[in-house]
């Protein structure tokens, strides 16, 4: 076999590391972004919910379990609230709080100058 191929090949793995260990940088810098961006509470279960998973080995996932994430994230209406008991009371809504998408774009200004530095 030429020797062109193996330098080809090994070309190959070097690059494909080096995008692996992209992703996990740029992964680790949204991550961060959306965290320090998360409105504390008293129960800090957004905090808590925020995960990072591995997809395979080019792609992250990072989202919030937290079941309530979309109601910080962008707000409620006034709305009603049925009681244990049967009664209703009226909520009032809340603001949105976002942190997910301003943590987002924040990254991604870091993510591209990152990049540049490649």
């Amino acid at each position: 076999m030429p020797k062109n191929i193996w330098k080809i090949d090994a070309i190959t793995i070097k690059q494909s590391k080096r995008a692996q260990n992209f992703v996990d940088e740029a992964a680790e810098i949204v991550f961060k972004e959306i965290y320090k961006r998360i409105p504390v509470g008293e129960t800090e279960n957004l905090r808590k919910g925020l995960i990072k998973k591995k997809i395979n080995k080019n792609l992250r996932r990072i989202f919030d379990k937290s079941p309530h994430t979309h109601l910080v994230e962008f707000g409620t209406a006034p709305h009603q609230i049925k009681t244990k008991n049967g009664g209703v009371i009226m909520h009032p809504g809340a603001r949105p709080k976002p942190f997910i998408m301003p943590g987002y774009r924040a990254a991604l200004l870091k993510i591209k100058s990152l990049s540049r530095q490649r």
